[in-house]
């Protein structure tokens, strides 16, 4: 549980309100006989004092009057305390003017340490009329015989001030979204016993823990935010660079090697010592998944968060690394003029749905803490410099996995709300929501989620190289593994990163945003430490075609995701965060290949002497081919492309792939029919050769 101090400096935020401070009505006094029920009251309002100083409390005795001597202990200890007399009536309205007033203005009920939950029916009354929280802090369950077991499952936290009520309560079906224990409010009163320095340091450090859970959910409600250290946020922000790292790393020398089937668990997947620091230094390319998401974060640093679209793409298309897919298409697009989003549109990248924006999102999540929409706005500028529709939507996903992972307690909760961004009718989001399903229908057996997804959704429509072929590089098929990792692996940290990578096809990709997400939730301190160490070795290394190692990523998402939760509401305070955090909204509905369906993967196998070409029936080809046996690597070879005898494009292909088209021709939304296609080749070089390999084919249907 996380361990938060209120600050003064909270009423910075609260200026913002509607109301000029929070208010608990705290339902207390239950007897006035004993000393123990007499210090219930005092006890409470003086953590609350201590804890949630913003907060005012209103006292609603549960005995309709409260003695002389009992008011004039409160206010002598309470000054500013307000006390409110009334009864809930057989309507469950409050009877009394002040009550009435009192439930407006509460923000939350608050039950206090009692022998039972002996106003179970005002607190259910305050939830019905206010439509705000309620919670419970302290009690004793199961006495009496009162009927409470429903009324606490609507609680927003139980705390019970004995763990043999806490286990009653769970094995009796109690169900509320926190429940733990609490040491009875009777403890925080001012009496000190000198000789038990060690029982009240542990009470002290439950009664910290406990009231933060109780001002977080008031606050939450009053603001929509939650407060959180800036040591814990930069705790979660390494961890999802780290983990990124190693999942990509655990993965890596299997990637692409199991295509369409899964890596059965006696195949082992081999973790040595000092791989990480290796990799960086010698084999670098490996972490596309880093230097990418590195590229685009170094615009944000030099740039800020309002760096336009061209200012990413720009620096995306003139780095030094080698791409692939649509990244590459989008390269191609953009050094030939056509910029974001038209860069990344399918009739424009024939790779539109592929991952690539998928294993490059990362960075959108980790600047947005508990800001999902945030993410997605970042990936609408950037994600379309290189994917559409559902490639887009593996990025989306990923993001706000991310973002969620800062503020949710459980892998399960991350999931379910950041598929809430995709919109429902994609292909995308039908997948992700038949995981979750599955994930339900088959908990303990992640193999046969595979399969049902490999029945479903393993057919590449788009990605030339993977159409009609075992390889899947589709963004939905690959999300899809993800997911799996991150439910079965269930917050385990090995599990999540061995189940993501057994479902191969991308496997080092999978597991590294995987392993990215579950480290955000985790913290870079509760990684496990045979993959940590390993990582703290090369920490300092530069990536390549990057000015920054992991330690610079780790500092510059920090100073982003403060200027990010700045500039969507929240707040900065001295050592802390206050994050408004986002409801998950769903980004617009857009699909790529519509209409178009691939039906036959041909062999031309011509070379353009100067002249080559093909005919086919249908609405659409992509044409995969080579340009060989060139010397002078700054010559771009010039093609006229012809459809039915019109001229349709000129293509402009370098030798180099490394700035050149991945196919060397297609086009899409044809009119359903035959077809004939002729390439010409307008500037041959004498030995060289421009050859036609294979067109993908599709039809309308």
């Amino acid at each position: 549980m996380k361990k938060i101090l209120a600050a003064v400096l909270f009423t910075v935020m609260l200026a913002s309100c509607a109301k000029k401070e929070p208010v608990i009505l705290l339902r207390s006094g239950w007897q006035v006989e004993n000393i123990g029920d007499i210090a219930h009251t005092p006890g409470f309002i003086a953590l609350a004092e201590k804890y949630i100083p913003e907060a005012k409390v209103v006292f609603w005795p549960f005995y309709g009057l409260v003695p002389e001597e009992e008011v004039e202990m409160l206010k002598n200890r309470f000054p500013k305390l307000e006390i409110v007399i009334g009864e809930i009536d057989e309507n469950g309205q409050p009877t009394t003017p002040e009550l009435r007033q009192a439930f407006g203005k509460a923000d939350i009920f608050v039950h206090n340490s009692a022998p039972a939950t002996l106003a179970w029916r005002e607190a259910l009354a305050f939830k019905e009329l206010t439509g705000r929280p309620f919670g419970v802090y302290g009690i004793t369950y199961g006495l009496y015989g009162i009927p409470e077991k429903d009324a606490l499952s609507e609680a927003a936290f139980l705390y019970f001030r004995d763990t043999v009520s806490l286990e009653k309560a769970k094995a009796d079906g109690v169900r509320a979204p926190i429940m733990g224990f609490a040491p009875d409010a009777a403890f925080a009163t001012d009496v000190e016993d000198s000789d038990k320095a060690e029982a009240r340091a542990f009470v002290q450090e439950r009664q910290k823990e406990t009231m933060a859970v109780v001002k977080e959910t008031m606050l939450s409600k009053v603001t929509g935010a939650i407060e959180m250290s800036k040591d814990v946020l930069m705790d979660k922000i390494k961890g999802g660079w780290a983990g990124q790292t190693i999942g990509c790393q655990y993965g890596g020398p299997t990637e692409f090697k199991w295509k369409g089937t899964l890596i059965q668990d006696y195949v082992p997947i081999r973790w040595d010592k000092g791989n990480i620091r290796n990799q960086i230094l010698h084999g670098a390319g490996l972490f596309d998944d880093i230097y990418m998401d590195l590229t685009f974060v170094e615009v944000f640093d030099r740039l800020g968060l309002d760096a336009p679209a061209d200012s990413f793409a720009m620096a995306f298309a003139n780095a030094g690394y080698d791409l692939w897919h649509a990244n590459q298409a989008g390269r191609y697009n953009i050094l030939h003029g056509i910029m974001p989003p038209e860069s990344g549109h399918w009739l424009n990248n024939p790779h539109a749905d592929d991952l690539d924006y998928q294993i490059e999102s990362d960075y959108a999540g980790l600047m947005s803490p508990g800001m999902p929409n945030a993410a997605s706005a970042i990936s609408d500028k950037i994600g379309h410099i290189m994917n559409y529709g559902d490639g887009w939507y593996g990025g989306i996903y990923v993001g706000a996995l991310y973002a969620l992972a800062f503020v949710e307690k459980d892998i399960e909760a991350v999931v379910k709300k950041a598929v809430l961004t995709v919109p429902e009718g994609s292909r995308f989001r039908s997948c992700m929501d038949d995981v979750i399903r599955w994930h339900a229908k088959y908990p303990g057996d992640w193999k046969q989620t595979w399969f049902e997804c490999q029945k479903k959704w393993a057919e590449d429509i788009g990605c030339p190289d993977c159409v009609l072929q075992p390889s899947n590089i589709d963004a939905v098929i690959n999300s899809a593994y993800i997911t799996i990792g991150l439910l079965y692996g269930a917050g385990d940290f090995f599990r999540t990163m061995d189940i993501s990578t057994r479902c191969g096809q991308d496997s080092d990709c999978n597991p590294s945003s995987a392993c990215g997400i579950l480290g955000t939730l985790l913290g870079y301190g509760n990684i496990p430490e045979e993959y940590l160490s390993h990582l703290q070795e090369a920490e300092d290394i530069k990536f390549p075609y990057t000015d920054s190692s992991l330690e610079e990523a780790y500092g510059m998402s920090f100073r982003h995701a403060l200027d990010n939760i700045r500039a969507n509401g929240g707040e900065v305070l001295g050592d802390k965060v206050l994050i408004k955090v986002q409801k998950p909204e769903p980004v617009r509905l857009e699909q790529g290949f519509t209409d178009m369906v691939p039906f036959r993967r041909m062999l031309v196998n011509k070379f353009a002497d100067p002249t080559a070409g093909f005919s086919f029936e249908g609405n659409g080809f992509a044409l995969s081919g080579s340009i060989n046996k060139i010397e002078d690597k700054s010559y771009s070879a010039k093609v006229l492309v012809e459809i039915d005898g019109e001229p349709y494009r000129t293509m402009d292909l370098p030798v180099d792939f490394k700035t050149r088209s991945q196919e060397l021709c297609w086009a899409y939304r044809l009119p359903q029919g035959p077809h004939q296609v002729k390439l010409t080749w307008l500037n041959p070089v004498e030995g060289g050769n421009l050859h036609c390999n294979f067109a993908t084919l599709y039809r309308n249907k």
